[in-house]
């Protein structure tokens, strides 16, 4: 698979993001961020929140779109997939920024 590490600063929504085949482990090793996911954009939300203070892991099945947000000044945000990354495979739509 792969590893990828993203920075992102409070009040800053980085996504959507949505893996046809890939599965995503996500986690929050530094700051504190919410996710925001859902089968379609347009229909209902499950937001999770978690950081540096509640250690989790989110499991993110293909087929599902999502997007975050930090919460605090800088948040670090470790993704690993099960396969090697491809645009192929990925699709992104923008968000507002807050």
């Amino acid at each position: 698979g792969e590893i990828y590490f993203t920075e992102i600063k409070k009040n800053k929504t980085k996504g959507w993001n949505f893996h046809k085949k890939n599965q995503c482990l996500i986690t929050v090793p530094f700051g504190k961020v919410k996710f925001t996911f859902a089968k379609k954009i347009d229909l209902k939300k499950k937001v999770i929140t978690i950081g540096k203070k509640n250690h989790s892991m989110i499991i993110v099945p293909p087929g599902n779109w999502f997007k975050f947000e930090s919460l605090e000044k800088i948040s670090l945000v470790v993704s690993t997939l099960n396969n090697i990354h491809s645009d192929k495979e990925t699709l992104k739509l923008p968000v507002k920024q807050n």
